[in-house]
């Protein structure tokens, strides 16, 4: 069946036969432009004709329509949940609660927040880097706790379907140390902070840029990601007498340009597929925090 000209008055548009739902775009596309055509059946499937002097111009708007669209629908990051999926989140989140009832509430008497708190002072002055992370794991009493521990461990779990768990944990603890170092960075006065908070909006931080980098930078897709990021943090991160507006900023922003980076980065299949580099992170993540409590005691 030649599908360049079906008969003498009539030029069929397609080299090869189309399936029925590629027909019925192909026709939206010249019916958007005012071009009269028709949809024709064959038994091997479907061809769109137009008249010999609309042909040009069909054949040239179908070719706009294919080189606009040739990457929609856009591959998505979707990862079968796997057992560990749910475990890492939910023994992360509960080594938190098990780490709070050891530490208590914050008091000016405990050498945990002595020693642990994110403090401008102590960062800056004395070169305690460790407490950008140590701070990460404290909280200031229990209402504080559940409530990192809720958010923290639902969105956790969903970017560990994204990035498998220990990515996923090791992504957290970076953006919580990146909010945390740049919210006292850019204060002028002396701060204090604690809690898992800055990397709870930085997971958000996360979804966004992974959702609008996916194909590479487009900033149509980026501007809406961001948007509903600022409105979780306006909705969730900005009540309360002790929250820390700025460590939310901070981490939500570290979080879009991990998760864009993360987007763009080709050995990210690799990696969340691979149970060897998941065990790395999660090693990793907890040597880490060992560490960084190893030296704020110590000191």
């Amino acid at each position: 069946m030649d599908f360049e000209k079906q008969h003498s008055e009539m030029v069929g548009l397609a080299t090869s036969p189309l399936s029925r739902n590629r027909a019925d775009t192909w026709s939206l596309v010249l019916m958007a432009v005012g071009i009269s055509h028709q949809l024709v059946s064959f038994s091997q499937g479907w061809d769109i004709q137009v008249t010999a002097a609309a042909f040009d111009g069909a054949r040239r708007q179908i070719e706009l329509f294919e080189a606009e669209n040739h990457d929609w629908p856009p591959v998505q990051l979707v990862v079968e949940a796997g057992p560990d999926d749910y475990s890492g989140s939910i023994f992360s989140m509960a080594c938190l609660l098990i780490f709070h009832s050891v530490t208590g509430d914050w008091t000016s008497r405990s050498q945990w927040f002595e020693n642990g708190a994110v403090s401008s002072v102590r960062i800056f002055d004395h070169g305690e880097w460790w407490r950008l992370l140590t701070g990460l794991t404290l909280h200031a009493d229990v209402v504080h706790v559940l409530g990192n521990v809720c958010l923290g461990g639902l969105l956790l779990h969903f970017l560990a379907r994204y990035l498998g768990s220990g990515l996923a944990l090791f992504i957290a603890l970076v953006t919580g140390i990146l909010g945390n170092g740049l919210n006292i960075a850019l204060r002028e006065t002396m701060h204090m902070s604690v809690g898992f908070s800055t990397s709870v909006f930085g997971l958000v931080g996360v979804f966004g840029g992974l959702r609008s980098l996916r194909q590479g930078f487009v900033l149509r897709d980026l501007l809406p990601a961001f948007g509903g990021a600022l409105g979780l943090l306006a909705l969730l991160g900005s009540q309360g007498e002790r929250t820390d507006l700025g460590a939310h900023f901070w981490g939500l922003g570290v979080g879009i340009l991990l998760g864009g980076g993360l987007a763009l980065c080709n050995l990210l299949k690799e990696w969340r597929q691979s149970a060897r580099m998941q065990n790395f992170f999660l090693v990793l993540c907890g040597f880490l925090i060992w560490y960084a409590w190893r030296l704020a005691l110590s000191t």
